[in-house]
């Protein structure tokens, strides 16, 4: 018998507790303070640097949320199955900030 951890071994209330920290933290501080350090004005459109930072913090927020929400399901196998579709929500995410990235002249 092997005495190795196999990942569905793995509690992933722990994981997403920790990734909901992490991601609550991180978005907290860029919608705060974000404008601070990337600065306001973009494209000389005021503003618009700080709109699209506290969009995205907003977004890494509720990444954050739908962790919490996820960790607090009672059943592993309930939380299993609503990884992937947490992994889904953030391939969406970077799909639409690859598109907006590439579309956006320089």
């Amino acid at each position: 018998m092997s005495d190795t951890l196999h990942p569905v071994h793995i509690d992933t209330r722990i994981v997403l507790r920790v990734y909901a920290a992490a991601m609550l933290t991180t978005g907290a501080l860029v919608v705060f303070w974000g404008p601070l350090w990337f600065g306001t004005d973009l494209g000389g459109v005021p503003w618009l640097n700080a709109a699209l930072i506290r969009i995205l913090g907003s977004v890494v927020v509720a990444a954050g949320c739908a962790a919490v929400a996820l960790g607090n399901l009672p059943e592993p196998e309930w939380r299993r199955q609503g990884l992937p579709w947490l992994a889904i929500g953030h391939g969406v995410i970077a799909v639409v900030a690859i598109i907006q990235y590439v579309a956006i002249p320089d």
